[in-house]
């Protein structure tokens, strides 16, 4: 942030507006807004409140996906025996489960990436899961 004016001594001179600033830099900062947003709300002008309630916005978003993110691998860590899998067993559990997801969102996110015998493939996991596959598909 640069000075507005500088005294007869050389001494950097900031004014209110600039005091005023620099508080919100700090605090939009402190509150975990990443620079560039911060940048663009001074540039926008934006009053606290509108801030505030967009990034509570965010923040929910956030902890909603942390949250999925957690219990995804809560539940891979309870399916994975205590002998060790391979990194592939455990992506075989994740498309197992993507898989069974009723709404299907699970196969098209699997569509997109794999062809039919990829996910065939992918789907002898079950084999290696054994009888509690249906619980493993639950655990998340």
């Amino acid at each position: 942030m640069a000075a507005s004016v500088r005294g007869p001594d050389g001494h950097r001179e900031y004014t209110a507006d600039d005091l005023g600033r620099l508080y919100a830099v700090l605090t939009l900062r402190d509150l975990g807004l990443p620079l560039a947003t911060v940048r663009a709300c001074l540039a926008a002008e934006a009053g606290p409140l509108d801030v505030l309630q967009v990034h509570v916005q965010h923040l929910d978003r956030l902890l909603d996906y942390l949250t999925a993110l957690r219990d995804k691998v809560a539940g891979l860590r309870e399916a994975v025996s205590p002998e060790g899998q391979s990194w592939l067993d455990v992506l075989r559990l994740d498309v197992l489960r993507l898989a069974h997801d009723a709404d299907s969102a699970g196969m098209d996110v699997l569509h997109q990436h794999l062809d039919e015998d990829q996910i065939e493939a992918l789907g002898g996991g079950w084999a290696a899961v054994g009888p509690d596959r249906d619980y493993v598909l639950r655990v998340e």
